[in-house]
């Protein structure tokens, strides 16, 4: 059954509705408005976009992430179709019935077949999914663990442990809806490091 594809008079001026008779009709509303620090898009929550968990699906937040991605992508070669060849996402918390889920998206590098293309979803400013990715790296001799936007390489985070990380990091989501990232935090193994600790260490967002 198609969606209703009115424009809800809280939506902010210069978005317009995104959908069509295709796929997106069934999924929506969206909402998208291009600026010059890329495209931002709106999502209003509704019922039939929750899981049995009574939060927004991942799936639903994946394709809305696909959606803006997509449009900026567009928007970098509006001559040419574009196909999305990989989208990784990250669960970072949930979304609710009733809330709106923001998303944003820009192109942050081109080749002559290839645009990588960042996006996030947020609500209430509180990250909810990033897409293209977020790479863990801690199997290092400094005793660091860091976090690297996976599309272009620039670090967003790290911390300094007791020893290297010696396994590959665990992901999984709280019960709090927080995305946590646990680490086995012992040195050795494949660092050649000393064994100077015992732990595993879980790391999560602040809660808002």
């Amino acid at each position: 059954m198609n969606k209703p594809v009115s424009t809800p008079s809280d939506v902010p001026d210069g978005y317009e509705i995104a959908e069509d008779q295709a796929f997106n009709s069934h999924v929506g509303p969206f909402y998208l408005r291009t600026q010059d620090d890329g495209v931002h898009g709106l999502l209003p929550v509704r019922a039939y976009h929750l899981n049995r968990g009574g939060v927004v699906h991942g799936g639903m937040l994946m394709t809305f992430a696909d959606m803006i991605m997509g449009r900026a992508a567009h928007n970098a070669i509006p001559d040419r179709r574009c196909a999305t060849v990989s989208l990784n996402c990250d669960f970072v918390a949930s979304a609710k019935l009733d809330d709106w889920v923001r998303g944003t998206a820009r192109v942050v590098r081109r080749t002559r077949a290839i645009l990588f293309v960042t996006g996030e979803l947020h609500t209430d400013e509180r990250p909810i999914l990033t897409a293209s990715g977020l790479t863990f790296v801690g199997a290092t001799d400094d005793f660091r663990f860091r976090a690297f936007e996976t599309a272009t390489g620039k670090k967003v985070w790290e911390t300094k442990l007791k020893a290297s990380v010696t396994a590959t990091p665990v992901t999984y989501l709280g019960s709090d809806g927080r995305q946590f990232v646990t680490v086995m935090n012992t040195g050795g193994s494949q660092t050649g490091s000393v064994v100077t600790n015992d732990e595993v260490i879980a790391f999560a967002l602040p809660k808002k």
